[in-house]
Order: structure tokens, then C-alpha cells, then sequence
């Protein structure tokens, strides 16, 4: 599977540590979406791609799909 977070934040040349800073979590959180697919909540997901500039849909393309389908 692609790592989108790793490949969006690498384009934007930006370390973990400035993702974390930028989206107010861990650094381990970042690394753990990176290295182990971790979930996260929907409202970190907004945090993380907000610090990214991009959508969460651009992240996790599934996202908006469980949106639609749990009536969110």
C-alpha cells in the first residue's frame, strides 16, 4: 500500500517534526500513520492535512466514502 501522508509531506519538503508542530500532534503520531498505517480520529486527520494544505481526501481517499456511509 502507497503511503499517502509520507509522499504529500515529503513533496512539501517537510519533515515529521514540522507536520506534528503544524497539525499540534506527537511526532510519534505522524510516524505511526507513516510506518504502521495507524487510523487516526477524523479530527486529527483534519489537523494533519489542514498543516498540509491539501484535503483529508488527498490523504486517506476513504475517508469521505465512511463519511457518507455513516450519515457524518
Amino acid at each position: 500500500m502507497t503511503n499517502v501522508l509520507k509522499a504529500v509531506r515529503l513533496n512539501k519538503g517537510l519533515p515529521i517534526a514540522a507536520v506534528a508542530v503544524r497539525a499540534r500532534v506527537g511526532t510519534a503520531t505522524i510516524t505511526m500513520i507513516e510506518k504502521y498505517g495507524h487510523e487516526p480520529r477524523l479530527d486529527t486527520k483534519a489537523r494533519i492535512a489542514s498543516a498540509l494544505a491539501v484535503s483529508v481526501e488527498a490523504i486517506w481517499p476513504a475517508s469521505e466514502e465512511h463519511q457518507r456511509n455513516s450519515g457524518a
